[in-house]
């Protein structure tokens, strides 16, 4: 089956497009993004020797990727790239061409697998094997540093554990303002949120993160308040933030 877009993604907003994520149901232990340039099997069980469906890329005329595959399909993120039209305006305006992206929240990681939820309203998960002739990053910035002619792997994943990947989006925004001394401590500052404000994370110690101002937003913190405190960033299964990955002026 053919599926379009399923979450909010280049949101056109003052001048700059946003990569910014959807609503999560299960938080699982971190993020993986895959190459849409190889099939990808699905196994219900690890121990299976025939995959239950093959998650196929099939590149339209349009310029798009569409995302072939028997079993229901709603990841973390899912983007079929922009159209050769659609290119053809970013650029125009200054922007990229945005290509498709795949990302799924992973449950358990092993030398041999990852375990990843590929619908999350339904919340069913299936197995992906790893294999001895692709390469598997632990962060985004290990794999652009390899992105070139003379390094790069064509079969490759993107690993990241929340910690890796909550450090190195552009930035997060808090469900509520609410700042802690340190993790189950005691509120330095709290108030309703009121305007927009974007934090880095500086280190992750379990549901807590420690907070950094966004320094290319810097402008937007009211004075005389300290914001670089601790935030408990999801209870359970509820996130507590907002998170944009990249930003393209």
């Amino acid at each position: 089956m053919k599926l379009g877009y399923t979450f909010i993604l280049l949101l056109l907003l003052c001048g700059y497009k946003s990569q910014q994520k959807p609503l999560v149901r299960e938080i699982g232990i971190g993020i993986l993004t895959v190459n849409t340039q190889y099939d990808i099997p699905l196994f219900k069980n690890f121990d299976d020797k025939t995959p239950i469906d093959v998650l196929k890329f099939n590149h339209l005329k349009s310029g798009k990727t569409a995302f072939d595959c028997k079993v229901s399909l709603k990841p973390y993120l899912m983007y079929e790239g922009d159209s050769d039209e659609e290119a053809k305006e970013n650029i125009d305006h200054g922007l990229i061409r945005f290509f498709p992206e795949l990302k799924f929240i992973v449950i358990e990681e092993t030398p041999d697998y990852f375990r990843v939820i590929v619908d999350e309203d339904q919340s069913s998960k299936y197995y992906i094997k790893k294999k001895s002739e692709a390469t598997y990053y632990l962060t985004a910035k290990d794999f652009y540093y390899n992105n070139t002619s003379d390094r790069y792997k064509p079969q490759w994943y993107i690993y990241e554990t929340w910690e890796r990947y909550l450090k190195r989006v552009e930035f997060i925004e808090l469900n509520v303002i609410e700042i802690y001394d340190k993790p189950n401590g005691k509120i330095i500052f709290s108030t309703e949120p009121d305007g927009f404000l974007s934090f880095g994370v500086e280190k992750m110690e379990g549901e807590w993160i420690k907070l950094k101002k966004d320094m290319l937003r810097e402008f937007n913190y009211p004075k005389g308040i300290n914001y670089e405190g601790w935030y408990r960033w999801k209870k359970g299964n509820v996130l507590r933030i907002a998170i944009t990955e990249a930003t393209y002026e």
